[in-house]
């Protein structure tokens, strides 16, 4: 089994990756230009290569993940001819195929991601015609995805290794991703990539090892022993669990801090910034707020006796919007101008002309204001339903953003700008054009082939001061090292993702001090999602290679975390730890309950 393989290659191990610091042989010559704390990741792939048919990868973001797992096949290369594949997130797959021609350009690479069936059909007769030409595919799940793509491709070449990036998001065995990328794809080994390695919830790390390892040469029966041990390890108390899991998976997992391996890499202190609200926005949120509160307080006092959770659910999102822009509220249109705006719309658009006039009613209702702005512009309707310039700037956080990239341009410097919401990204994007600022963005809307050119012109040197991204589609993956700081407009239940978000800019690459500003709207909602999300411990940072932190992880070590008062300035800017999507849930129903308090309370 697993056990005695990696019992009897343990001194192999140690000796191989910690032991003297020979050059590895490469087809490309890629170990060379490796720093030292990527020369022993390799030699650790190497040996674990040896002994196991699965690893985790897990540095911590901005340590160069993928260049160590290139070197890593540019080198086993020259041992096999079996082809190895790359499974990463779409957005990822020009950076990946960038960063083999760079370090590794004698590693035949193929592409295989097209948009159409018939485009994917000329790429498997690529490969087929010549398989050894190909060292390397680099795909995404989406593709494996594909029934056809599975039946005709995945299932039918055998793999070397099968390398997720990314890794994090199989922690769900029973998502469909997991199960696909199980079941769906013949290799011999399996290697993950994640700077998330320990989530909140101990059995998802022992979900990701079993993932690791089932690949041809896994054995069953030790995976069920993890995913045994995981469950037990949850009874358990914490500091005991970590240990404990650790010891077991210690010797399949990598785990570096860049405090610890980087000390040339610059600072990165968080600061989070509460802001006062505009006139105009205050006065639209406490509309919001009163409006709901009366809903609520009259629905106690009905045959139901309170509201559904769904109702506060979205009261609650609605007054999130506003807290980023009462733009995104739906209440700048008087009644009268409301009826002319759907009038208008009826006549220019020919879906709405042939429903029934209700129907478009709730459809235009439904929409923010901005939407409704929107509209007015794309079919050029009258200037009484369109937005002024001034009203761009009615938002706390659009004007303290424009003072940060002020700063940043004075000092010659690049910001980096996230929020969750691509609606508030639209706005934001609204009004630098209104300024005359030049920017680039990344969402989920950017065609895959346009997402190069706009990190590319972004990096460059003259190129855009701003680049606005989503939190979701530009937090994972992305080079954005031209930027020196770095504007987090919202906070998200998982604090994790905004901690991968800032790390496009805080990595190897960086040359000075990054500056993280998490924007809160004082005496509004984003205060209690700052108090559920701002404490939670760093479990990652206690899951790393030193035993010494582990020690330091005692309960009263995590009580302190929690306990602590978030202030102005956050140290290094790492918030929030390892939260995963569980806790996430978790921290948005604890949102949502302290939320119908505050509306019931007095």
């Amino acid at each position: 089994g697993i056990g005695q393989a990696m019992a009897d290659g343990c001194t192999k191990l140690r000796w191989d990756a910690w032991g003297p610091a020979e050059v590895v042989p490469t087809r490309s010559g890629s170990f060379e230009h490796l720093k030292e704390h990527q020369r022993v990741g390799v030699r650790w792939l190497l040996a674990l290569h040896e002994c196991s048919p699965g690893a985790i990868l897990a540095d911590e973001m901005g340590l160069g993940k993928t260049l160590q797992t290139l070197c890593f096949l540019d080198a086993l290369a020259v041992r096999t001819r079996r082809p190895s594949l790359v499974v990463v997130p779409a957005s990822l797959i020009d950076n990946w195929i960038a960063e083999v021609g760079r370090w590794t350009p004698r590693l035949g690479v193929l592409r295989y991601h097209a948009s159409s069936g018939v485009e994917r059909e000329e790429i498997r007769r690529q490969f087929f015609d010549d398989p050894r030409a190909y060292d390397l595919v680099v795909t995404t799940a989406g593709a494996v995805h594909c029934k056809e793509d599975r039946r005709t491709f995945f299932r039918k070449v055998g793999f070397e290794y099968m390398v997720c990036d990314e890794a994090h998001c199989l922690k769900n065995a029973a998502s469909a991703r997991h199960k696909e990328l199980s079941k769906n794809v013949r290799c011999r080994r399996r290697l993950l990539l994640t700077g998330t390695p320990v989530q909140n919830k101990l059995s998802e790390l022992a979900t990701l090892l079993g993932f690791a390892l089932a690949g041809d040469k896994g054995v069953a029966a030790d995976i069920e022993v993890l995913q045994e041990l995981a469950a037990s390890l949850e009874e358990q108390q914490r500091t005991q669990a970590m240990r404990e899991l650790q010891e077991v998976a210690a010797p399949l997992i990598l785990r570096r801090l860049k405090a610890d391996v980087l000390t040339e890499l610059p600072a990165k202190r968080g600061v989070v910034t509460r802001l006062e609200m505009d006139p105009a926005q205050r006065a639209a949120y406490d509309e919001v707020v009163a409006a709901n509160r009366t809903a609520a307080r009259a629905a106690a006092k009905g045959p139901g006796r309170r509201q559904s959770k769904a109702w506060f659910v979205q009261a609650f999102h609605q007054l999130r919007r506003v807290s980023l822009h009462p733009l995104l509220g739906k209440s700048r249109l008087s009644p009268d101008v409301m009826r002319r705006f759907v009038d208008a719309l009826i006549e220019v658009r020919p879906d709405f002309a042939k429903a029934p006039r209700a129907r478009v009613d709730r459809e235009v209702e439904s929409w923010s204001d901005f939407e409704k702005h929107q509209a007015a512009v794309e079919y050029d309707l009258s200037m009484d339903f369109r937005v002024a310039n001034d009203e761009l700037f009615q938002s706390a956080k659009i004007n303290e953003l424009m003072r940060v990239h002020e700063e940043q341009v004075a000092r010659g410097c690049k910001t980096l700008v996230f929020s969750q919401f691509t609606q508030f990204l639209d706005v934001v994007e609204a009004a630098l054009s209104a300024r005359g600022v030049a920017f680039c963005r990344l969402d989920g809307k950017t065609a895959i082939a346009d997402r190069a050119g706009a990190v590319a012109a972004f990096q460059g040197e003259g190129g855009p001061s701003l680049f606005l991204a989503s939190t979701k589609c530009g937090g994972t993956g992305l080079n954005l090292t031209a930027a020196s700081a770095v504007v987090m407009l919202d906070l998200d239940f998982n604090p994790q993702n905004s901690r991968q978000a800032e790390d496009r800019a805080h990595r190897l690459g960086q040359v000075r001090d990054v500056v993280v500003h998490y924007l809160v709207c004082r005496n509004t909602i984003e205060e209690m999602i700052l108090q559920r999300t701002m404490p939670k411990m760093m479990l990652d940072r206690h899951f790393g290679a030193h035993r010494a932190a582990l020690e330091e992880a005692t309960e009263g070590a995590f009580c302190e975390a929690t306990a602590r008062e978030p202030g102005d300035d956050c140290g290094d800017a790492d918030l929030c730890g390892a939260d995963g999507e569980a806790q996430a849930k978790v921290n948005e129903a604890n949102v949502i309950k302290d939320f119908s308090a505050f509306l019931l309370g007095s």
